[in-house]
């Protein structure tokens, strides 16, 4: 069976029955928080594809837990995904190692990490004294917000009051984006770095050296280039923004705010506090949306590249730019013309307004000034936040697949190369 259908097949099978847990979970929401179905369904669905612009949010305590518990499963369902499909190719001990790993920097970071920054955000939002913040500055509500802005699914009821809860917040997203990389990368090691190039030594008593050369090469190196251009887009967006701030919601034109909203918006979190106001500032963030939810996929490709994979890394580039440039570019333009056509005379925002709107729900960093308005742009919203989810899963699963085949194939010597190779009958003859 090729790549295609054992992806697609595993891809099914995970995302069906996550599906029936979104339906489970849509109607207990819906029970608790005494709304119609549809809304809670909306709100699940387009949790767990991370999207979330704000106007519909839990509002008592059992609809938090809901919507907590939607947004780890959101956040876990790709590497549920990897999982499976290593069981599927009876590599048992390889999905072990990698959950093993997971579980471990989840434990240390969503859990350890959260629980102890909520009391610093707690504590930080007591102090800000900001007027529209001080009944959510409670340890329950700051673990809530810690909880969902490391699973990158935030709605901005509870949102970062000053220099410290920014700084956390920020370290928070970043946990969060980098947690699960830990078991891709343990996949890499054990499929990709150990049976090519002999990565680990310069030779046979050799050093790591060579390795952290590498993995410098394609992990550090890409996010310092967009650190540095994210700085460069803060103070063009400082420098050309006119005039003060007419809105409680709108963002000023101090350096460290915009600063820090392009970060995590870069690392996958949003709040909708501060946002662009103009379509040059708009123009920025989706550019930085882009490079955010391009990175760590470029990371990838350029590790393949270092270590010498450049079969499954053409493989993966191709699957890559194809599914981007139809879905995120082509689908988005589509979209945007459907949104367009479905907003009501008096809530059309224009068609460059929508295509932000679009953009940013698609790569999962919608600010939430604008949002889905009636049934069809609520049905666009979701198909737009599943497809920007799944367009980066599926050539992740491929490039997987290919990787533990690749390992499997490496370590396989036809039996006509081997040397005296003569036929053993293994066990106990009947």
């Amino acid at each position: 069976m090729n790549d295609c259908k054992v992806v697609t097949l595993v891809s099914l099978a995970t995302y069906g029955f996550f599906f029936v847990v979104i339906l489970f979970l849509a109607l207990t929401l819906s029970s608790e928080e005494k709304s119609d179905y549809a809304s809670a369904l909306f709100l699940i669905f387009t949790t767990f594809f991370a999207g979330s612009w704000g106007h519909i949010t839990p509002n008592f305590e059992v609809g938090r837990a809901v919507c907590s518990l939607t947004a780890m499963l959101g956040y876990m369902c790709p590497l549920v995904a990897a999982f499976f499909m290593f069981v599927c190719m009876s590599q048992d001990s390889l999905a072990f190692m990698a959950a093993k790993a997971f579980w471990l920097a989840y434990f240390c970071t969503a859990l350890l990490a959260n629980f102890t920054l909520a009391a610093g955000l707690s504590a930080d939002c007591l102090a800000a004294e900001e007027s529209w913040m001080s009944e959510k500055c409670d340890y329950g509500s700051q673990l809530y917000f810690a909880w969902m802005t490391f699973h990158l699914r935030a709605y901005g009821e509870v949102a970062p009051t000053g220099p410290g809860s920014n700084f956390i917040s920020l370290v928070i997203v970043m946990f969060g984006s980098l947690c699960w990389v830990v078991p891709l990368f343990t996949v890499a090691r054990k499929t990709l770095l150990d049976p090519g190039a002999r990565l680990f030594s310069a030779g046979p008593e050799g050093t790591f050296r060579p390795w952290c050369c590498k993995a410098f090469k394609a992990v550090v190196l890409p996010y310092l280039i967009c650190f540095g251009i994210i700085m460069l887009f803060a103070v063009l967006w400082a420098a050309m923004c006119s005039g003060g701030c007419y809105d409680a919601a709108c963002i000023d034109c101090d350096f460290g705010n915009v600063f820090h909203v392009l970060l995590s918006a870069f690392h996958g979190a949003t709040w909708g506090h501060l946002y662009p106001r103009w379509p040059f500032e708009q123009f920025l963030a989706c550019v930085v949306a882009s490079m955010g939810y391009l990175w760590r996929q470029v990371v990838l490709l350029l590790l393949l590249l270092q270590i010498d994979q450049h079969q499954i890394a053409r493989k993966y580039a191709k699957a890559l730019l194809v599914t981007y440039f139809l879905f995120a570019v082509l689908g988005n333009l589509i979209v945007s013309g459907l949104n367009t056509a479905a907003a009501e005379a008096e809530e059309n925002w224009g068609y460059g307004n929508i295509l932000y709107y679009t953009w940013m729900s698609y790569h999962g960093r919608a600010y939430g000034e604008y949002y889905p308005m009636g049934a069809a742009q609520e049905f666009l919203a979701c198909v737009t936040t599943a497809t920007g989810h799944l367009a980066w899963v599926v050539p992740l699963l491929l490039v997987v697949r290919s990787s533990v085949l690749s390992a499997v194939l490496s370590t396989v010597r036809p039996a006509e190369d081997a040397p005296g190779a003569t036929a053993q009958v293994v066990g106990s003859p009947i």
